[in-house]
């Protein structure tokens, strides 16, 4: 037992997070939220912003500088509606997780 609560310390049980919105407030904005709601399970490692510019090549080399695994994108729903990340997430068997609006407006 003291090895389960000592592993969940250190955060071995909590799932890696990225966040993507359309600029850099409305992601800093869903990563609060979301770490105020479940910080006890995810793990923030990273914001990406400005898909609507961006190719999701250019979306995959910043995942891939992090240099962690990522198992959710959290996006909002704006996002979302552009479904671009829809696809990639599918490829790679990542979960998806969407916020609505009410849930990233302050």
């Amino acid at each position: 037992m003291a090895n389960i609560w000592s592993s969940r310390k250190r955060d071995h049980f909590k799932r890696k997070a990225l966040v993507v919105g359309q600029d850099p407030e409305e992601s800093i904005t869903v990563a609060k939220r979301l770490l105020s709601r479940a910080g006890d399970r995810v793990s923030l490692v990273g914001l990406v912003y400005g898909i609507k510019l961006k190719g999701i090549e250019e979306i995959d080399a910043e995942i891939e500088q992090l240099g962690v695994t990522v198992d959710i994108i959290v996006v909002s729903a704006r996002v979302a509606a552009l479904g671009k990340l829809t696809e990639y997430c599918i490829q790679r068997h990542m979960e998806m997780v969407i916020f609505d609006a009410s849930f990233v407006l302050p």
